[in-house]
């Protein structure tokens, strides 16, 4: 929420009555789903439906005794939750104060989608959902929360057009295969619940594989290394068993690092002969 203006009574709830000219963001209040204001008291109703408050308040709208000092931050007003709506009018503050006149409405209906996702296994696994009402519209600023498998894996919050995206943390755990995603929005004051599922189905990804050239003598101890890596976005493939051999002679295997690295220690012995040698990783 931003508001600007002369703000002598605190009614920019920034904890000063100094003027604005430019907005600036009401601190601490987040989520809103309405706004309401009279010539000397700011208001503000939550998604939550409590009702927030500051500006020259007075008794039957918050916490506090008959006031004739602003309050200059926002405050929860006491006796008005779970509202759907609110409105507010009002004089100068002294004399009426602000009327504030709270409605229950019942809840509409919401309808979110999922879409289903093919793509090969990574580290980066993109979903997204869209959250709309009866008309096709947006609803916009509600947290959609993620399960795969069953799993809690996150949540995110609908743009002004309903659509959600969502990166999966730690989507390199999941298997080749199909997986279940279900998105879900929990419902508020405004917006019944609803729920969609989709399926995410991991392919085989491509891989690459570089390997160095060695320079070596008889009696040098060197690692054999090898790094593997995934083709489309070039992240490290990790835990991976890579084996390596010599002119077609197994020599043994390795397990790919963090930075997808496999690293198999080496003795050059007498066997080798002098000159030029093919050395072969494979996964």
């Amino acid at each position: 929420m931003w508001a600007w203006g002369l703000n002598e009574n605190g009614t920019l709830g920034n904890g000063s009555n100094t003027l604005q000219l430019l907005p600036i963001k009401v601190p601490g209040i987040e989520g809103v789903a309405q706004v309401a204001a009279g010539s000397n008291a700011s208001f503000s109703l939550k998604l939550d439906g409590t009702v927030m408050g500051w500006g020259l308040l007075y008794t039957a709208y918050s916490a506090h005794s008959f006031q004739d000092a602003p309050v200059r931050n926002p405050i929860p007003i006491t006796g008005l939750s779970n509202q759907n709506f609110i409105a507010s009018g009002g004089g100068d503050g002294y004399i009426y104060g602000v009327l504030s006149l709270s409605v229950q409405a019942p809840q509409l209906v919401s309808n979110i989608t999922s879409n289903n996702v093919s793509q090969p296994y990574s580290s980066n696994l993109k979903v997204t959902a869209k959250l709309l009402n009866t008309k096709g519209r947006g609803i916009f600023l509600r947290k959609v929360g993620f399960t795969m498998d069953g799993t809690d894996v996150g949540n995110a919050t609908a743009d002004g057009k309903g659509n959600v995206t969502f990166v999966v943390p730690n989507a390199s755990k999941y298997a080749t295969g199909a997986h279940t995603l279900k998105a879900k929005f929990a419902g508020d004051l405004f917006y019944k619940a609803s729920a969609a599922t989709a399926t995410i189905t991991i392919t085989k990804a491509d891989t690459k594989m570089s390997v160095p050239n060695l320079t070596l003598r008889p009696g040098d101890t060197n690692p054999l290394t090898a790094t593997l890596a995934y083709k489309a976005d070039n992240s490290p493939v990790v835990g991976a068993s890579v084996k390596f051999s010599i002119d077609g002679v197994v020599t043994g295997t390795a397990t790919t690092d963090s930075k997808g690295t496999a690293a198999l220690p080496y003795v050059v012995d007498g066997i080798l002969k002098m000159g030029a040698h093919t050395l072969k990783a494979e996964f």
